[in-house]
């Protein structure tokens, strides 16, 4: 098809049709990494702009391939020859911005605007929201995708078991700062759903990495993950649901993670203290709410 063809929102069905073959041809091996790359492009693509039609393939083991949970671990040892390492970090790059990619869309982040736009007159928009426990938000002329909440729960807790520590863990500093940007896709309803040892993996991992990463662009992509999981700190006060914290020790994690962050505006590299001063004023706004409440001025008589 002509690249004017794919832009009429009707061929989602085409697109639906072709995600397991390129999520094959993403995950192959004996393929140039040049061609993998540009499989892995179109996935994000298809992520950013027809998430129904990418989530109603996610369980299926060629997109699981794709994915770094199992793509990363078929290289358990360091390569010997360096441009064969170099290249499967590209492909290795490829596949956790098509994760992170998804998982914003997903989350209704940043890509749910283009998202809007492209889904309007999409046939196969409602079947396939329904088949992965989706569903579709707005009036014809916004219309979003959103997992719902059981769904996303499950997403997030095979991130946190599998994907998420692989690309926190990999070589490759721009592997682990895409899986760090994976992060703003999360949600108050997935966060608060998974198991506590997930939610330390996802919540933790980003305080680490800014601390101790050698790499610049990781500090950085740390930094603004600590800043944006800082609302998560306090939003379970605003709802009736049990939680594990209580206000002291929300204001203890949050004054801990301002620290961090005001440590990192001291980083020896621009790039980290840009974020790491957005990330305070984060904090400090979620310290605002954490805080007490004065006790009431005593009337004049």
């Amino acid at each position: 098809k002509t690249k004017e063809s794919f832009l009429n929102p009707a061929d989602a069905a085409d697109l639906s049709s072709i995600v397991l073959g390129l999520a094959s041809l993403a995950s192959d091996t004996t393929a140039a990494v040049a061609v993998r790359c540009e499989a892995f492009g179109a996935l994000r693509a298809a992520a950013a702009t027809h998430a129904a039609a990418v989530a109603s393939h996610w369980r299926d083991t060629r997109v699981q391939a794709a994915l770094p949970g199992l793509m990363f671990a078929t290289r358990q040892n360091p390569v010997a020859n360096k441009d064969q390492g170099s290249a499967e970090d590209r492909a290795a790059h490829a596949s956790a911005r098509f994760l992170a990619e998804f998982l914003i869309a997903a989350g209704g982040g940043k890509a749910a605007a283009a998202l809007s736009a492209a889904v309007e007159n999409d046939e196969i928009s409602s079947a396939a929201a329904e088949d992965v426990g989706g569903s579709r938000k707005g009036s014809r002329k916004a219309l979003a995708f959103a997992l719902q909440p059981e769904a996303s729960v499950a997403l997030w807790t095979s991130v946190a078991a599998e994907h998420f520590p692989a690309m926190a863990a990999h070589a490759s500093p721009l592997v682990r700062a895409s899986g760090l940007s994976a992060l703003t896709g999360l949600t108050l309803e997935a966060l608060r759903g998974v198991s506590k040892a997930h939610r330390a993996t996802l919540t933790e991992t980003p305080r680490v990495l800014a601390r101790s990463d050698d790499s610049a662009n990781v500090r950085a992509a740390a930094c603004r993950a600590v800043g944006a999981l800082a609302s998560f700190e306090t939003a379970d006060r605003f709802y009736e649901t049990e939680t594990d914290a209580d206000s002291e020790t929300v204001v203890g994690s949050l004054a801990s993670d301002a620290a961090l962050l005001v440590a990192a505006m001291r980083d020896g590299s621009k790039s980290v203290r840009l974020p790491a001063s957005w990330a305070v004023a984060n904090v400090c706004g979620a310290l605002s709410f954490s805080a007490p409440a004065p006790p009431p001025r005593a009337e004049a008589d």
